[in-house]
């Protein structure tokens, strides 16, 4: 069953941060300086991470121990960019913007095999995001309009009336995002 993000267990979360690098318990033992059995007990569910063991382990996993919450459960955080170390976060997911002159179909991809990775749907499934997440996503976007639309297709794996939608929808949100802060801004000039 597919897993759309809305909360996940920590267990869950810690052993996907893992697998998405690659690292053996052994090598995120070494790593995060906890003992490869007490993190195969954390990600089975058997015993809770301290708090110093739940940073060391989001710092080795390249995860925001903020976005990982306080509990058994990681609540669902907005999707935020973090233009000083060229990352996109959705959920608890860093995403890298890459290299500059970056591709948009490069950084679609790996948004794309992001999500599906986090919410558990195989390698060919269609991906669905959120709003907020596909606007944060197209803002970041540097090409127009047409060859976005034709990129999400290739990424997301979605009909072209489908991408054309929501990146259309998107822009327009952004649009309006834009304008009601430059309003904002201009009645806080008026006071």
């Amino acid at each position: 069953m597919a897993n759309d993000g809305a909360r996940m267990p920590l267990k869950s979360v810690l052993r996907m941060g893992r697998l998405r690098l690659a690292l053996t318990l052994e090598q995120a033992s070494e790593d995060a300086t906890i003992y490869a059995d007490r993190i195969r007990a954390i990600e089975d569910g058997f015993v809770a991470p301290t708090e110093a063991e739940l940073e060391r382990l989001a710092e080795a996993y390249g995860l925001d121990p903020a976005r990982l919450g306080a509990g058994l459960w990681v609540p669902r955080s907005a999707p935020r960019l973090d233009a000083d170390d060229g990352v996109l976060w959705i959920e608890w997911l860093p995403i890298s913007l890459g290299e500059e002159p970056r591709r948009d179909l490069d950084l679609l991809t790996r948004v794309a095999d992001g999500i599906r990775f986090m919410r558990s749907v195989g390698s060919l499934a269609p991906v669905h995001m959120r709003a907020e997440e596909m606007e944060l996503v197209v803002s970041v976007l540097t090409g127009d309009t047409e060859s976005i639309i034709a990129d999400w297709v290739q990424a997301f794996r979605v009909p072209w009336t489908t991408a054309n939608d929501q990146v259309i929808d998107a822009q327009r949100r952004i649009r309006l995002g834009e304008a009601e802060q430059t309003v904002e801004r201009l009645t806080a000039l008026r006071r």
